[in-house]
Formats: structure tokens, C-alpha cells, sequence
């Protein structure tokens, strides 16, 4: 299997993570519009949602807003993390944030769920550096404004176009990676979150692609690390 394999099926995985949070998430919704597991349903069709439109502009002429996507998917899956926690005070949180009244009810706790993670073994995740720095990227920023002139110039320079071939397949493998996050978000039960209910057989592709994934692209995340941490050095000196 290829990155470009592996990005065909994304549209599938995804078409069968969708029906399965409308099949059990409906039920949930009939018990209750304002429950927690409707709540997290919700955040997750929204997932599903930009995910879809994140991988229509996988393309040379469209690919600068895809980070503006990513960092909205970043917020509802990390909100949808914190929404699973089995504690009252996550409960009086959702309340809030039904009620659409608190403008910062809709931040996720990117501590307590760095902690958590780290707790059952996924070490490393950085949700809030993450958050961050997507963040500087769909503000206009100097960096954001000027990977847009790059992304936007490499039209009209043969040498360019081929760097962003490079870039393309950096965000392919993010994408990827991203789709593979609300799955286990959404599909996993951990020691510490509700139980959704969502069957895994009902997404076979899903499930497949979390198995077959990882070792096409790590090693193209690396090289983004990679890339991050040069010029990490190079602003130090």
C-alpha cells in the first residue's frame, strides 16, 4: 500500500464513520437532544464533516487553506476527547455548551487530555503546541501570509511546483493521520471515558487503514518534525 492508496480510501473510511454516528448518535438523540453522548456525536459528525472538506482541497492551487480546516477539526476532535471524560464536572461543561451562552465553553482541556493519553500509553501528542501552532497558520499572520505568497507564487516558477509535490505529500500523510484520530476518538473505550458505542466491524475500512497507516506515514510526519525542529536550531542561533 501506497500514501496515494492509502488516501483513496480516506473518502470510504470516512462515509462509514458518518453512518455509524448517525445510526448509534440518532439513538442517543431520541433519549435525549442535550445528553453527553449526544454531544459528543455531534462533535464528531462535525469531524467527519471537515474532514470530507479537508481532502477536497488536497490539491497544488487549493492546499493553503487546508491548514484554516485543520485547526477546526483540531478543536472539535480534541473538544469531542475532553466530552468523553466520565466526570460530573465534564457534565456541567456540556450543559454549557449547549446552551451556546459561554464563549469559551467550546475550548477543549488540552492538559487533562495530554495527561490522559499519556496514561494509556499515547505519549507525545501535544495537543496544545499543536493547537498553537495551527492557530498562527489561520490567522494572518507574517507566516501564515507568506506561505500563502509561496503557495500562491509556485505557479509560476517550474522549481517551486515540484517543492510543493514535497508539501503535498507532508499534508497528505497529516490528513490521513487526522482522519485516523476521530475514528479512535470516537470508536475506542479507554479506562476514564463513556462508552458511545460505536461497533468497529461497521467500519471495516476505517479500522483497516488504522492498522495499515502508520507505517507509510511516519516517517513522512517525521520529515515535517524534522523540518520544524531545523529551523527550531537555526532561529536559536
Amino acid at each position: 500500500m501506497t500514501l496515494q492508496g492509502l488516501l483513496l480510501e480516506v473518502p470510504v473510511a470516512i462515509g462509514e464513520m458518518e453512518s455509524e454516528f448517525f445510526r448509534v448518535g440518532g439513538e442517543h438523540f431520541d433519549r435525549s437532544m442535550i445528553s453527553q453522548e449526544t454531544a459528543c456525536f455531534m462533535l464528531a459528525i462535525r469531524g467527519a464533516s471537515i474532514l470530507t472538506t479537508m481532502g477536497k482541497v488536497l490539491q497544488a492551487d487549493t492546499f493553503d487553506a487546508y491548514d484554516v480546516l485543520q485547526r477546526a477539526f483540531m478543536e472539535t476532535r480534541d473538544l469531542l476527547s475532553t466530552f468523553r471524560f466520565d466526570r460530573d464536572e465534564t457534565r456541567k461543561r456540556i450543559t454549557t455548551w449547549f446552551k451556546n451562552k459561554d464563549k469559551d465553553a467550546w475550548k477543549a482541556e488540552h492538559a487533562i487530555c495530554e495527561r490522559f493519553f499519556n496514561s494509556v500509553g499515547a505519549t507525545d501528542v501535544q495537543l496544545a503546541r499543536r493547537w498553537s501552532m495551527f492557530s498562527a497558520l489561520s490567522h494572518p499572520t507574517y507566516k501564515a501570509t507568506s506561505n500563502s505568497v509561496a503557495v500562491r507564487g509556485a505557479s509560476f516558477s517550474a522549481p517551486k511546483r515540484r517543492e510543493l509535490v514535497a508539501v503535498l505529500e507532508e499534508k497528505a500523510a497529516d490528513y490521513i493521520t487526522a482522519t485516523l484520530t476521530l475514528f479512535i476518538t470516537t470508536s475506542f473505550a479507554l479506562k476514564g471515558w463513556i462508552p458511545l458505542g460505536c461497533e468497529v466491524e461497521r467500519m471495516p475500512t476505517a479500522e483497516k487503514l488504522r492498522t495499515s497507516a502508520p507505517p507509510i506515514v511516519m516517517p513522512v510526519l517525521a520529515r515535517t518534525e524534522g523540518k520544524s525542529l531545523a529551523k527550531a536550531g537555526n532561529a536559536r542561533r
